[in-house]
């Protein structure tokens, strides 16, 4: 027959194309791997000179914002970004200065236990 070739072409794209869609996306995802990897293997006082210099970036827009009179978003909001800014901002210079303990590790564990205790005290987990 004239057409098999045809139908065994359209067969083996319709079986390989996935496949070669999913190495696709596990390399993508490796990639990411890769990154979050290497992100724990950065010096503890780097991470504090990243962190001021994007908290005092955060600030100044914040600032920026509250000088036009809030256009973008309400003035809770914006108060609230600018103090989780200053808190990275002082955070960042302080542990820039040769510190062993890493603050804001400390901190968003400590964010994330009080997250879980709200939500059991919402979902009648327990009561407070």
């Amino acid at each position: 027959m004239a057409g098999e070739g045809i139908f065994f072409l359209v067969g083996a794209v319709v079986v390989l194309l996935p496949l070669a869609l999913l190495r696709g996306l596990f390399h993508v995802g490796g990639g990411a791997a890769r990154l979050a990897r290497n992100r724990r293997n950065v010096p503890l006082p780097q991470k504090n000179k990243t962190r001021a210099t994007a908290g005092g970036f955060v600030l100044v827009a914040c600032i920026v914002l509250a000088a036009h009179g809030f256009p973008v978003i309400g003035w809770q909001a914006t108060a609230g970004i600018a103090t989780l800014a200053l808190l990275y901002l002082v955070v960042g210079i302080h542990g820039s200065q040769g510190a062993t303990f890493d603050f804001m590790s400390a901190f968003w564990w400590g964010v994330l236990a009080i997250g879980c205790a709200a939500a059991l005290a919402f979902f009648n987990g327990f009561s407070l």
